[in-house]
Formats: C-alpha cells, structure tokens, sequence
C-alpha cells in the first residue's frame, strides 16, 4: 500500500487548542465496510436477544484473559497483514466509512452514542463537521436530563480535532489538517498510526482513542433469533459472520456456567433440563486481544425437561443401533413440510385442524425434524418442502457442524419461498465443487427437451412426438406445464473416498390430486435430464424425492419406460383439472397420449425390496409418493439396496388421528436405506 504524506499543524497550534479537564471517556471506532455491505448491520444482523456480557457470566475483564489462554494460536501473527488484506477496500470510491462514537460523562454517567456512515471519498473536513453537529443534536436531545449541557453552535467549520500521537510518547501529539484529505485517507493512518479524536462537548472536551477496523461480529444468526424450543440431546447451533477477523470463539453457558467452549454447536444434556442458555461470542485476530467487542445472547426459552417421543425413531431404535458398514451407502428421503404449507389463511390457521397449534410451530417441529435426521447418520440426505429460512439457520450449519456439505435450491414461482436440500457427508464423499452442484427448472427442462437441436439423441426427439401433438391441440396444458410451474431438480455428482463416482438427483414434483397427466410430463423432463448428465460414462444415479406419485402411476414411467394412452385417470385429470382451481375447460374430451422413454435409460431398483404400506398419511389420504431409485448395472460397479428402515404402521399412525401429530413432526415419514456397492 502506498504511503501518503500526512498534513499537519504546529505541534504548538495543537497545544493552543487545548482542552478543559476531561469530564468523559470514551472511544471512537472507525470501519472501513465495502459498498455491498449491510452498514446498519449492528441492527439488521443482530438478534433481539442480544444482552450485555455481564447479565451472562461474571467474568468480566477475565473473559479476553480466557480468550487469550484458551485460544494461544488467535493472538499471534501479522495485524497489519490481515487489516490491509481484501476485507478492507483500498479505492475510496469502493468503500464506506462507518464510525461509532461512544462517550459517557464521568460526572452524571450520561451516555451518548453517535454512528455516522459516509463515503469514503468524502472530505474529511466534511465529515468531522457533520460528527459535531451530530454531537451538537444529540447534546440538545438530552439537556433535560442530568447535567445541562451548554450546546455550542454550529460553525463553518468543525471544532473536532484529529491528533497524531508521536511514538515518542514524550512529545505532544500533533494536530492533523484534514483540508485535503478523503475519509479514506484520514482514516485509514489508524492501520499505521495511533489517532486521537478530541471533541468539543458543552463547554468540556474529551480526546478519545481512534480504533481502526477491530475484530467485528458481522451477523448472528440462530434459528429463531433464538426463540426455539430446546430439548434435551437436540443440537443448538450458531452462525457467525465477522469482520476484520479470523474467526469467532462461541462459548456457551447454562445458567451462568459455561458447559461448552469455543463451539458453534451445543447439544443440551439432561443436566440442563429447566435452565437459562447463552451465548458469549468474541471475534479474534492475531494481535489483537481486546475483549470489548465481545457479545452476548440469551435464549428466550429454558431447556425442555424432555425430549417429545419420534414414533418413527422408536421402532427404528434396533435397526439404528447396527454398526453401519462404511464401505456401504446410506440414502434418506424426507419431505420435511415447508412451514408455508402448515398453516393457510391470513389468520394462519392450522392446515391440519386436527393437529394444536403449538405442535405445528416451527420453533418446536424443526428441530425434532433436525434430531431425526441426525439420528439416521445418512450419507446422502435429500429433503423436500424445505423453508429458506430452515435451511439457512438451522439445517446448513447444523450438518455443516456434523461434517457434510450441501445446497438448497427453491422452487422458481411466484409465492413460494420452500425447495428441495440436498447434503452429503463428506466423511463418505470428497468436497464438491461449485460447478458439479446443479439446479434445473422443470419446465425449462421440458421445454428445452421439445425444442430439440442437433445434438439431441435420435430417440428421445422421437419419444417428444406425443408431447408436441398434445400441446399443439391443448395451449392452456402448455401454458401451465411450461410457464405457471417452478418445480426443481437438483443434481450433484459426487465422488467418494475411493474414487467412485454417483449422481445423486433429488426432486419434488406437482402435488395437485387432478394432476397426474403433469406428473408424467415432469417425469419425461427429469429422466432426459438425467441421461444428459450421466451421459456416456455409464456411472450410477440415485432418483430421490417425494414425485407425489405412488410406483403405478407417474413413476410407471421411469419404471417400465412407457405408459399406455389414457393411462389410469390421465383422461380424465387432463380434461377437468384448470390452474385456477375451478372445473376444466368445457367442450374438452382429449386423449391423453402414450410416452415412452429410450430404452438405453437404465432400469431403475426400489431402495425398498417392498414398498412401503404408505409415506404420507394425512386425513382422508395416505399413499407412497416418497421414493428412493437406484440405476442398475452402470459401468464396471451398481448400486443395490441391502437394508431398509423400518416403517410405522396404520395403527401407529393413527393414534393422534393422522400426520403430523405430537409423534410425527412432518406429514411424511422419512425414508432410510442403505445400499452396496456391488461389482458387474
């Protein structure tokens, strides 16, 4: 970085504007933020919960003494490489300069806070006028209270001084003429030199040490702004975003002793049970050891004195209990329902009236759908119907913490803020990269599909031929096939610590009951996709997801390659059903069309040798709609099911009238299998 001479006054002519006896303290801190990001993150990234570090432990001035102890490797290392590295904009143009003043009267213990955000092209000068008269309005707010403050009026120029502390500590400091400078430039001598700030405040000034980009906590974020359910044996976990630092050391504390240190994660125990839960979190640097940006949160609600009762985890309690064969691949399946699908109405009333209410908040059902997931040691975990929100503060970070990587892909309509996940464990799998992580619109896919071109294999242009005669005679099925829906797939090729090689596709497909002709569509759109993507190389795939299909009916498609004209109701669906919900068009008295699919597509096994009695039980309907296929005989190796999870029965099921209930937090069960990799 290019060193710039400094203006400066007189050492006398700083000493001339010398000031009163110092009446306050306090600090002065100086963030050099890029022009993306949040300048008021200190109230959009913090959660409500935030406390002061006192309410939490007694540590005090211990706690940057136990940050240095506990954490030797944080406090060593070059400062000034790390200020000046990417996080800190070098173009004035290209940053913002946020500045916190913080004072607090000695005399009557009157605090007063002031944030300014300017650019970082700015005159100096411009900006510590605009910091005086910032003070000047906040002095003015507060006369009534305590000590009256004699406001000092505005001028046409700012009675704030900036000084330039020399390392001789003998000699007076020297006043800074900030008349040419920038923001940027001004500011930024605190990376290099100690600066002071001396206020006019009433008749009293005060000289306030200059901190230039200290370790920050950017963004916090908990699930729930930690307003959650918390149960015993069910992780807690955190996301720290900072600035201006390595990393952040979170330790966590029951009732005011620490259970947990530096961990993003906490599981709560059964000693727990009935106590108040925090959080202290210091952000931390090599050479920096200042403990005075350290945060605090609490949780709103105590720890849970059990844990509710998973009636699927029960009966899967032996089957779990089996020592899992690394060298064998365990897949799971589960729709976990989208909070947006549990509740309807402006009122948001429960969708399933049968249920309470309480037992449907996503504060209580998500983290027992997180417990469950845990509990299976999945390798391969694809989820449906999963929140954006879920996905971000809860599920990431936790199977972040638990050593797997994943993406999260929404549904692309109007309205919807819920998709599909996918994670994998990366104990199994090596790291992905970014271009082998993949989403696809479905009607995209089908869309291109019918358009064709010339690198399009002969015979599945030729199994488009019904698809392009039915649209040709039916534009309101185009329109909603092609233009109305968002659904996704998600494809990722993973490779594990062998080498070998899988895709693994994960998808939810149209739920409405007249809507099976669709589903069909959708199915001849994600078997072409997924030929593309395996293309020559023959390696194995896995189709996972709820197809909202049972085995005899969309699914037939990828299963036996064909289904016959007017298959099942499929006549009937494509006649009667409309987008908006009211009876089909009148006059309508279409065939639906035969589809096949190329024989070259590989033929697909069930990860259930039987399958399951139903997936989704709710009042009035149950049905297998949730599914995990594996391709057979691909390459030099296959993929076959070996062990399956056991499923709950009618009768369990039923207890609590149907899913979900105090046993089931979703409406589907999740699917487990595990699968052999066998040779050819």
């Amino acid at each position: 970085m290019t060193q710039q001479s400094t203006p400066l006054l007189s050492s006398s002519d700083a000493q001339n504007k010398g000031c009163h006896q110092d009446d306050w303290t306090g600090r002065v801190v100086v963030r050099f933020l890029s022009n993306n990001a949040d300048k008021d993150y200190e109230i959009k990234n913090k959660p409500k919960a935030r406390v002061d570090v006192s309410e939490i432990s007694e540590m005090g001035q211990a706690i940057q003494q136990n940050v240095a102890q506990s954490h030797p490797n944080d406090e060593s290392g070059n400062d000034e490489e790390l200020l000046h590295s990417n996080q800190i904009p070098n173009n004035p143009e290209d940053c913002t300069i946020r500045i916190d003043v913080s004072l607090t009267s000695r005399v009557t213990g009157q605090p007063i806070a002031i944030n300014l955000i300017r650019d970082g092209a700015e005159d100096a000068s411009n900006c510590l006028k605009r910091l005086e008269l910032s003070l000047i309005k906040k002095l003015s707010k507060k006369k009534s209270k305590g000590k009256k403050q004699k406001v000092v009026a505005q001028a046409s120029t700012s009675s704030c001084v900036v000084l330039l502390e020399d390392k001789d500590e003998s000699k007076p400091a020297q006043e800074i003429n900030p008349q040419s400078m920038s923001n940027h430039q001004l500011w930024n001598l605190c990376t290099t030199s100690s600066i002071s700030l001396r206020l006019k405040i009433g008749e009293d000034s005060a000289i306030l040490p200059v901190e230039c980009n200290p370790p920050t906590i950017y963004k916090v974020t908990a699930f729930e702004d930690f307003d959650c359910d918390i149960f015993p044996h069910v992780p807690l976990v955190l996301r720290v975003e900072t600035l201006f630092s390595t990393r952040a050391v979170v330790d966590w504390y029951a009732n005011g002793e620490r259970v947990c240190q530096d961990s993003t994660c906490y599981v709560p125990t059964i000693d727990d049970v009935s106590k108040s839960l925090a959080v202290i979190i210091t952000p931390v640097r090599p050479g920096h050891t200042s403990h005075l940006y350290t945060e605090a949160y609490r949780y709103k609600r105590k720890v849970a004195s059990a844990l509710p009762p998973n009636t699927t985890l029960d009966i899967r309690k032996a089957w779990l209990s089996r020592p899992k064969d690394s060298n064998n691949l365990r897949v799971m399946s589960y729709n976990i329902l989208a909070d947006q699908n549990a509740f309807t109405g402006p009122e948001q009333q429960p969708f399933f009236p049968y249920v309470p209410k309480e037992l449907l908040l996503r504060s209580r059902r998500f983290p027992l759908i997180l417990q469950e997931i845990l509990e299976h040691k999945a390798d391969v975990i694809c989820l449906q119907e999963v929140d954006s929100f879920v996905f971000s503060s809860l599920l990431q970070p936790a199977l972040e913490f638990y050593n797997y990587q994943g993406f999260h892909s929404l549904k692309q309509s109007s309205g919807n803020n819920e998709g599909c996940a996918i994670f994998w464990s990366l104990d199994q799998f090596q790291e992905v990269r970014t271009e082998d992580i993949k989403t696809f619109r479905i009607s995209e896919l089908l869309k291109e599909c019918l358009e064709g071109n010339d690198g399009m294999n002969a015979s599945w242009k030729e199994c488009t031929a019904p698809i392009l005669q039915l649209f040709a005679k039916r534009k309101d099925l185009e329109d909603i096939v092609l233009s109305n829906l968002g659904h996704v797939l998600q494809v990722v090729r993973l490779k594990d610590r062998e080498g070998k090689v899988i895709l693994v596709a994960n998808t939810h497909l149209f739920f409405h009951p007249m809507g099976s002709h669709i589903r069909a569509l959708q199915m001849f759109a994600v078997a072409h996709q997924l030929s593309i993507e395996r293309g020559s190389e023959e390696i194995p795939y896995l189709l996972i997801g709820d197809l909202n299909s049972s085995l005899g009916n969309a699914a037939t498609l990828i299963l036996k390659k064909r289904i016959p004209s007017n298959y099942r109701d499929y006549k009937e669906s494509l006649n009667n059903f409309s987008w908006d919900g009211h009876h089909g068009t009148a006059g309508h008295s279409d065939d639906f069309p035969a589809l096949s699919i190329p024989e070259s597509f590989p033929t697909l096994l069930n990860g259930y040798s039987k399958s399951p009695e139903f997936t989704h039980y709710i009042v009035g309907f149950k049905a297998t709609i949730d599914h995990i296929f594996m391709s057979e005989q691909s390459g030099t190796s296959t993929l076959r099911p070996l062990y399956h999870a056991p499923m709950p029965n009618v009768e369990e099921v039923t207890r609590n009238t149907a899913m979900p209930s105090v046993n089931f937090p979703s409406d589907h069960i999740s699917l487990v299998c595990d699968l052999e990799w066998a040779p050819i």
